[in-house]
């Protein structure tokens, strides 16, 4: 092609653009050639479509004046171009649309007859689509490594969070001042809140399954709106509107918190200055739901939220966006993009829908629609009856986290349970060997070193294939969980739990309540408490 150019400089030089006109029209690629001086000589109809600039506004016309380019990369083209005549790298620039482009562009110095630089052609091919896949799969990368870190992380923590759920019931009845009692309620809260940041993170980096329960989102709203009072920051009035006869919602309290969280956070980001964050719920009546196969949402009753703010307002093209993962106009470090796609994950997952109102300067109204539960009666809710005591049964308690085991050896003697314990897999198996016809059940943990808990009760089922087992884990998905669900467990305890829990959960399986395990391909089929 060059030797084609330098013909046409020589033989034709006022023609040598229209000449090739015909042919570089058929490229896919962007072809803009431009003078030394930087005025655009000629492009093709593949730059008009990549920039949304047509040959008779920029003609004539020095490319800067119509293109936003990379500066960076432009400078090192200016450095290259005359010594090697040639550069080739990614260039940034943004549309006449507004459109923020990549390309992968090459350059090259044309010479008149006399060898002299003539002119500059440039020929870029479009690789912002590219770009962006690239970007998004590094992002998953970095989303899956965080998911394996969160696991091993998640398992100490609700080791930890376990053994002060399970203490503070004892501290209660070890004091008596009304200021200590309210102080353990800030701490059972706190910690409570604790271990659902660790369920989110593990539900959004290993895909969780829901735990539904009949929730009133009015004292959900009512708590967060207290959260938003009284950490957000005061230059936001929050104002609620939130209907006292709510109905019922079959849903994950913890997932629905989530929801809230993201929906306030992009309120309050959304209003740097202040404004007014409303907090608003109602009983409705939907005979029409967004059509199109994303969402399984059906006509009939629904509770709807309503979350509003005063600020920005979301731009027009942006709202078909907003849900898209990595979707985000927050500044680097300030977002990450999977707020919202989180939140309609969820909605999905319970079967709502969500719906965006949004005017530039005015605010956004964001409405969350969740299925009714109106049937459901409220005596779902009552406090559960009391925990019968044990009868002296003997039970084998494994685990290595050292405060959690002795928690539980306390809880349990202090129930009326003789307890044996082990620190690890390999010592559980040794006692169990010396006193199985004594041992009415067994307790273990999953996650353990030299033997974990899925090895041990594959060996105590070879010696007592009857044997009762209960198992324990911090981590709600990860293979070992898996391999679990094919032993036949009796529950399966997710850390961490209470006292109460625990003494129920034990009891309910020494007394045969409900249905023994079954294996399952899929995880973990037993009783998951």
């Amino acid at each position: 092609m060059r030797d084609t150019w330098k013909a046409l400089l020589r033989k034709c030089p006022e023609d040598k653009i229209s000449a090739l006109a015909g042919a570089l029209d058929l490229l896919h690629d962007a072809v803009l050639v431009r003078d030394m001086q930087g005025r655009v000589l000629y492009l093709n109809q593949g730059f008009e479509l990549l920039t949304g600039c047509t040959a008779h506004e920029v003609l004539g016309k020095e490319i800067q004046d119509f293109l936003q380019i990379d500066p960076i990369a432009e400078n090192a083209a200016a450095r290259i171009l005359p010594e090697k005549g040639a550069w080739r790298g990614e260039l940034k620039m943004i549309a006449r649309t507004g459109r923020q482009l990549t390309t992968m562009s090459r350059c090259s110095v044309l010479r008149n007859s006399q060898g002299e630089p003539d002119a500059i052609l440039l020929i870029s091919a479009d690789i912002t689509d590219q770009k962006e896949l690239e970007a998004q799969f590094q992002r998953a990368q970095r989303l899956q490594s965080i998911g394996r870190l969160a696991g091993g992380v998640a398992h100490d923590l609700n080791n930890i969070l376990g053994a002060m759920m399970m203490l503070l019931p004892t501290l209660r009845e070890a004091i008596d001042d009304r200021e200590s009692l309210a102080l353990l309620d800030i701490l059972e809260s706190s910690t409570q809140r604790g271990a659902d940041v660790v369920k989110r993170i593990l539900m959004f980096s290993r895909g969780v399954a829901e735990k539904k329960a009949p929730v009133q989102s009015r004292q959900l709203l009512n708590d967060f709106a207290r959260i938003v009072d009284e950490t957000f920051p005061k230059s936001i009035t929050l104002q609620t509107s939130i209907e006292r006869d709510l109905w019922l919602v079959q849903a994950d309290a913890a997932q629905l918190h989530q929801v809230l969280m993201n929906l306030c956070v992009n309120a309050r980001d959304a209003m740097p200055k202040g404004g007014i964050l409303t907090l608003a719920a109602r009983n409705v009546r939907v005979s029409e739901v967004p059509k199109g196969g994303i969402y399984t949402a059906k006509p009939g009753a629904y509770v709807c939220w309503r979350v509003s703010d005063t600020g920005s307002g979301i731009p027009p093209e942006y709202l078909a966006r907003i849900f898209d993962p990595f979707f985000t106009t927050k500044e680097i470090g300030k977002g990450t993009g999977l707020g919202l796609f989180s939140v309609q994950k969820i909605i999905r997952s319970h079967g709502g829908f969500i719906e965006v109102e949004s005017a530039l300067g005015t605010g956004t109204d964001i409405f969350v629609y969740l299925p009714a539960s109106v049937e459901v009666s409220l005596e779902l809710r009552n406090v559960p009856a009391a925990i019968p005591p044990g009868r002296g049964e003997s039970i084998l308690l494994v685990d290595d986290e050292e405060g959690v085991c002795s928690l539980c050896q306390k809880a349990f003697e202090k129930s009326g349970y003789r307890v044996l314990v082990a620190a690890e897999g390999r010592q559980a198996l040794e006692i169990f060997r010396k006193s199985h016809s004594e041992i009415n059940a067994v307790m273990t943990d999953i996650m353990m070193p030299r033997m974990d808990g899925v090895t041990l009760v594959e060996k105590l089922r070879k010696i007592r294939p009857e044997m009762k087992v209960i198992a324990t884990t911090g981590l709600a998905s990860d293979p070992l969980v898996t391999a679990a669900g094919g032993l036949g467990l009796n529950a399966l305890l997710q850390k961490p739990f209470t006292l109460p829990t625990l003494l129920r959960t034990v009891r309910n399986v020494l007394d045969e309540l409900g249905d023994p395990v079954l294996s399952r391909a899929q995880g973990p089929s037993c009783e998951v408490v």
